[in-house]
């Protein structure tokens, strides 16, 4: 075990009189220990009967700007034992924001915890707590290190779904609205396109042998030059035919119309079955060129499982092509997971004048924090935003998640640890 030395550290060392404890008032069973000559912190709780929580902490003088933090901690405690938080205050001594350092690196003996950390331009202080909790637990932290840093660089990327309604003409006629609608999504100059469900059988009396095709069929080799043509992602939601099966299944096209990979809808209805649609079993996701995404299809999102699978997996977007909504469900999924979700919905004219969805457009793009960016229910419309991966969503309040069971709840380590790029 070593210090961390870095002639750039603004932390003082361990040891010195600028690093001080502290433990619930009326709970003073943790004990702490520190070495100037190892640059170690460490704290102890060794009680049955007692759940005791202690922290290591110190404040520095800071200045605006982005600094990079690490802190390596030696311990055989659970991650849900073990964390850090830093806090930034104003002049006056309010507090700007305190947050979760984000990132957290199993090693061979412990974890290494880190984070941007972006100083606003009236911070002053910044605080660092490295805790420990439970009953029986130790831990050894390294001497934390904060250094002048960049900022994360921006990862821009425009969303459009393509909006309208099904109409009982021909499959003939919902192919050209498709490319139309492509081509109108085109004009936001998207990184990626996303369609609705099954939108050229939608309404019209065909069997889904009559709907299908492969990847390599006419209709979806028309999306994949739309793919080249407009230099985009599109996600196609059609019925697959694949070897004697045929899926509810949604098509990740990249910008060189290549089929990357394909989703096979999970949560059938009733009619899907009964009409000889066969089930996904899995909820994969994809690496596209501007971040991981994950899509479900319609009753999917009426769930909570599939979302946390692709989620747990990293996705950072979750698009869903749908022919019905989940509605709160949807900003449900997104405000748990800490992700963006892109519903592409369609909605008959009859079904929309009837239930007119109250502020709930069939085509929205929400963030993480449950607000709607863009949306449309408007016939041949596009919904279209840009968000940026690279921020941060941040809560007022902070968890520290479950003592013994899942540590990435709704506020551990800003919600989504998985997507997380460093």
């Amino acid at each position: 075990m070593s210090c961390c030395c870095n002639s750039k550290n603004l932390f003082p060392a361990p040891g010195s009189s600028a690093w001080t404890t502290d433990t619930p008032s009326f709970k003073q069973y943790a004990e702490f220990s520190a070495s100037e000559e190892n640059g170690t912190l460490s704290i102890s709780v060794n009680n049955p009967d007692v759940y005791a929580v202690g922290k290591w902490e110190t404040v520095i003088d800071i200045k605006p700007g982005w600094y990079d933090f690490s802190v390596k901690c030696h311990s055989a405690q659970e991650e849900t034992d073990l964390w850090v938080l830093y806090t930034v205050y104003k002049e006056n001594g309010n507090m700007i924001i305190r947050d979760h350092a984000r990132y957290a690196e199993k090693t061979e003996d412990g974890y290494l915890f880190t984070d941007k950390v972006d100083v606003a331009e009236e911070g002053v202080k910044l605080r660092v707590e490295l805790y420990l909790k439970g009953y029986i637990a130790d831990v050894v932290w390294d001497a934390p290190v904060l250094t002048p840093g960049e900022a994360p660089a921006a990862r821009p990327v425009t969303i459009a779904i393509g909006y309208f309604r099904p109409r009982a003409d021909s499959k003939e006629a919902h192919v050209e609205r498709i490319l139309e609608i492509i081509d109108k999504c085109a004009e936001c100059k998207p990184d990626v396109v996303v369609l609705s469900e099954s939108m050229y059988g939608r309404g019209l009396p065909m069997k889904y042998p009559e709907r299908a095709e492969t990847v390599d069929g006419p209709i979806i080799m028309q999306v994949r030059a739309k793919a080249v043509e407009h230099h985009t992602n599109i996600i196609y939601n059609f019925v697959e035919r694949k070897d004697t099966e045929y899926y509810n299944s949604s098509a990740i096209i990249d910008r060189t119309g290549s089929v990357i990979g394909t989703y096979h809808k999970t949560h059938l209805t009733v009619g899907e079955i009964e009409h000889g649609l066969t089930p996904g079993h899995e909820h994969p996701v994809f690496d596209l060129d501007f971040g991981r995404i994950g899509t479900l299809t319609c009753f999917d999102q009426y769930f909570p499982e599939p979302a946390m699978d692709l989620i747990s997996k990293g996705a950072e977007i979750i698009f869903v092509p749908t022919a019905g909504d989940a509605r709160e469900k949807s900003t449900a999924h997104a405000i748990f997971g800490g992700v963006y979700v892109a519903v592409a919905g369609n909605n008959s004219s009859s079904t929309y004048e009837k239930y007119p969805w109250e502020g709930w457009k069939p085509a929205r793009i929400i963030d993480p924090n449950g607000i709607v960016l863009a949306d449309t229910a408007e016939d041949m419309s596009v919904a279209s935003c840009t968000i940026d991966l690279s921020k941060k969503t941040r809560v007022w309040w902070l968890s520290v998640g479950s003592a013994a069971a899942d540590c990435h709840g709704v506020y551990r380590f800003e919600k989504n640890p998985a997507s997380y790029r460093k």
